[in-house]
C-alpha cells in the first residue's frame, strides 16, 4: 500500500512539471528529450521525495547536464574570439564544468553599466534587456530620446572581451568595465562564468593561450558529435 501512495505521489508530481520540462527542453532546442528528462526525473523523486522541481535542471544526474551544457554552451564557445582555433575537445574539458547555472526572477540587475565586468554569461532561457544609462541614472535622461534598448535571448552571450582580458592580464586591477546595464525583462536562466575562474583556467593552460591572437593548438581532430539525449 505504501508503494501504491508513493508512485500516485510520484505521477501526481510529474503531471504537474511535465509541461514545464517539455518547455524547457524547447528552449533549449532538444524537444525529443523530454520523454527521457522526465523519466530521469521520476527515477530522482523515488530515491528522493523531497526533491525541490523549481530548477529542473539542478536535480538532473551530473552527466546529464553535462550533455545538456555541451549542447548549449561549445558552440557559442567556439565564438568567442580568443577561443577560436581551439580544439572543441580542449574546450568541453576546460571549460564546462567551470560554466555555472544562474536564475534571476525578472527585474532584476544582472550586470550594470559602469562597474566591472566581472562574468561572462550565455542566456539560456528567458530575455535579458541590455542599456546605456546617463549621468542621472534613467534610460534616455528623461529628454524623452531613449537610448537603444537591446534584447538578449537563447544562444546570445555578453562579456567575451573577459576572456581576453584573461589572457593578458593576472591582476584585476584591470578588469575590464562593463558597457552596458543588463537586466532581466522576465525569469532568465543563463550559464556564467567568474573572472576570478577564466584567469585559473588560463594559467593552468597556457599552452592554449599564448597570445590573444595565435593558438598553437591544432584544428583537425575530430568533432565531439553532441546528439540529443536518449536518441544517440
Amino acid at each position: 500500500m505504501q508503494a501504491t501512495n508513493k508512485e500516485y505521489w510520484i505521477s501526481q508530481k510529474m503531471r504537474n512539471i511535465r509541461s514545464e520540462i517539455q518547455q524547457m527542453s524547447n528552449e533549449y532546442g532538444l524537444p525529443n528529450a523530454s520523454g527521457d528528462i522526465c523519466e530521469i526525473v521520476k527515477r530522482q523523486f523515488r530515491r528522493d521525495g523531497d526533491l525541490a522541481v523549481e530548477n529542473i535542471f539542478s536535480i538532473l544526474p551530473l552527466d546529464v547536464r553535462k550533455i545538456i551544457k555541451r549542447h548549449l554552451l561549445l558552440p557559442k564557445l567556439k565564438e568567442v574570439p580568443t577561443l577560436q582555433g581551439i580544439d572543441e575537445n580542449v574546450l568541453d574539458d576546460i571549460f564546462l564544468d567551470h560554466l555555472e547555472q544562474v536564475i534571476y526572477d525578472g527585474g532584476n540587475y544582472i550586470i550594470r553599466e559602469g562597474e566591472p565586468l566581472d562574468m561572462m554569461i550565455f542566456i539560456s532561457r528567458g530575455s535579458v534587456l541590455t542599456y546605456n544609462t546617463s549621468s542621472t541614472g534613467h534610460v534616455g535622461g528623461g529628454s524623452g530620446l531613449s537610448n537603444t534598448i537591446g534584447r538578449l535571448t537563447r544562444d546570445d552571450l555578453y562579456g567575451q572581451e573577459l576572456m581576453s582580458w584573461a589572457t593578458t592580464s593576472t591582476s584585476f586591477s584591470d578588469l575590464p568595465i562593463s558597457s552596458k546595464t543588463l537586466k532581466s525583462h522576465e525569469k532568465v536562466e543563463v550559464f556564467a562564468i567568474r573572472a576570478s575562474v577564466l584567469l585559473h583556467i588560463v594559467s593552468e593552460h597556457k599552452k592554449y593561450f599564448k597570445t590573444e591572437t595565435q593558438h598553437p593548438h591544432p584544428t583537425d581532430s575530430t568533432l565531439i558529435e553532441i546528439n540529443e539525449h536518449g536518441n544517440s
